[in-house]
């Protein structure tokens, strides 16, 4: 009777044979250099217009145009195409002084959500709890306050 035992890589009757999930060959580092593709093909545009064939429209899928037709009634009184850029509503820039207070980072939470200052304060709470802490207002005061 054989006394020692099998090997860790070496498959039993009993059980199905081991493969490595990693690769040992080469560096053992997680990153490794990039690997360059050759450029194949330059990407042409051939058309703005997608044709939608027969048998796709018939299962009912619909091409809507890029632009929309404005009613003559409509062109009569102004309206118009505003564009493929609609410039996103801007919010009055602040200027800034850092180190922020915590005065600053509790008002800054309430500002919109595209406001500078909004994601300034979100990142130093963010901070803080890593730190254990948080903001709260006790009796019209910022105060900071250790999470239990």
């Amino acid at each position: 009777m054989n006394n020692s035992a099998p090997l860790p890589n070496k498959a039993t009757s009993s059980s199905p044979p081991i493969i490595p999930v990693v690769s040992t060959t080469g560096s053992s580092a997680k990153e490794k250099e990039g690997v360059s593709l050759a450029k194949t093909a330059d990407v042409q545009v051939i058309s703005p217009e997608v044709v939608v064939e027969g048998e796709v429209e018939k299962s009912g899928v619909v091409r809507h145009p890029e632009r929309v037709e404005i009613p003559p009634d409509l062109a009569k009184m102004g309206v118009s195409h505003a564009g493929s850029t609609v410039p996103a509503a801007s919010v009055p820039t602040q200027t800034i002084v850092l180190p922020v207070s915590d005065d600053q980072v509790f008002m800054g939470l309430h500002q919109p959500i595209i406001s500078a200052l909004r994601w300034l304060a979100e990142w130093s709470l963010k901070h803080l709890k890593a730190a254990h802490y948080t903001l709260k207002k006790v009796h019209g005061k910022i105060m900071r306050v250790p999470i239990k």
